[in-house]
């Protein structure tokens, strides 16, 4: 639990109903803010997790001397598609 400075502690007591209001509103926002942050960086590193199997997938396919591109291939597609699709989405946010 993290600790509250005795000042905050001190501002708040001297607030309004109405200022304790926005406060409280303005903390709720801040808290929701930092949920989806945390949610999308959740969501990235399950992204990159699931790009580290398919590079490790890769990699034991070519030392087992697998070097055909057609066994390589899929991996290759499916990291370009997750590619693509990162990039549709940065794209999408700016």
């Amino acid at each position: 639990m993290t600790k509250i400075p005795y000042s905050y502690i001190k501002r708040l007591e001297g607030m309004s109903k109405e200022e304790l209001v926005k406060e409280v509103n303005y903390l709720a926002k801040r808290i929701e803010e930092e949920e989806a942050a945390r949610k999308e960086e959740e969501r990235k590193t399950a992204e990159l997790e699931k790009l580290v199997e398919l590079l490790e997938s890769i990699e034991k396919s070519i030392s087992r001397g697998e070097s055909r591109m057609g066994e390589a291939m899929p991996y290759f597609q499916e990291l370009l598609k997750i590619k693509d699709e990162e990039i549709a989405k940065m794209q999408k946010r700016n």
